[in-house]
């Protein structure tokens, strides 16, 4: 609740910006067009999906190896029929407002019972987490809170393929961010965290003292915002925390500790969404 009330502002701040640049990017529909005709732009879309099989199949068997050079072999052929499509097919391109309705009839919701079966458990894992804020009536800790979601949504999609359901877990994506982690603390040991906040300490006590705190906060807001456009914002704010508790307890500088932390969580959240536009 702390959190959200801190965030607030500057996150209804940051969409009334955003709103206007899409308006203002956006303002002319006719731009809004298909690039490719949509016979061409069906058959990328389907060889992406084929294209991700391929990645997914581990060629660690004989059958494996099999399945793998047939998905090749369909891959191949429809990259072959998209070269002819390119030179030979002259379909108009396609409008904005067609493109939309096609898509709409395309993809519609095909599991309802599934859709409100998670919407309930997203109910209870957010209601849990804002209870979290008051430690005399929620006991438990963030983790097992979204572990308990996800248990509550394997309960209600009774499915006994339990095996299918685990394949489809990103466990590459969660060792790469223990690893990071286990970095991150490796880091702290080899001293790399203390001489980033020796340095970041020494920068805030070159100016007086009634503008320590306002030289720290933008330190650790344009910082972290900068670093987390270019790196994982998770081990960076792991970084950063023990930076701002280092110099929150420094008593030469007396800074206050929630001012530094809320400065952190806007910088790293915010800043995190850059990479997002640099890859668009």
């Amino acid at each position: 609740m702390n959190f959200t009330l801190h965030m607030l502002i500057p996150v209804v701040l940051v969409m009334i910006q955003t709103f206007i640049q899409l308006r203002l990017t956006f303002r002319k529909m006719s731009s809004l067009t298909v690039d490719d005709p949509k016979g061409v732009n069906n058959l990328k879309h389907e060889i992406k999906v084929w294209q991700k099989a391929v990645a997914s199949v581990a060629a660690c068997s004989k059958d494996e190896d099999l399945l793998l050079k047939s998905l090749m072999r369909k891959v191949e052929k429809l990259e072959a029929e998209l070269e002819t499509k390119l030179s030979t097919d002259e379909v108009p391109k396609d409008k904005y407002k067609s493109t939309l309705s096609e898509l709409q009839s395309k993809y519609g919701i095909r599991d309802k019972p599934l859709l409100i079966k998670s919407c309930i458990t997203l109910v209870f894992v957010i209601s849990f987490f804002f209870l979290h804020s008051f430690p005399e009536i929620q006991k438990l800790s963030l983790g097992w809170v979204a572990l308990l979601g996800g248990l509550l949504l394997l309960i209600f999609l009774d499915s006994e393929d339990l095996d299918s359901i685990m394949s489809h877990i990103e466990w590459s994506t969660l060792l790469f961010f223990a690893a990071l982690f286990i970095l991150m603390e490796a880091l702290t040991e080899l001293g790399l965290i203390t001489w980033i906040g020796q340095q970041t300490e020494n920068v805030i006590m070159s100016v007086g003292e009634e503008k320590q705190l306002s030289v720290a906060i933008l330190i650790i807001l344009w910082v972290s915002a900068l670093a987390s456009a270019f790196v994982d914002n998770i081990p960076l704010t792991t970084m950063m925390i023990k930076i701002v508790i280092e110099l929150s307890q420094n008593r030469e500088l007396n800074l206050p500790l929630q001012p530094l932390i809320w400065t952190l969580a806007l910088g790293v959240c915010l800043g995190g969404d850059i990479s997002e536009v640099l890859s668009l």
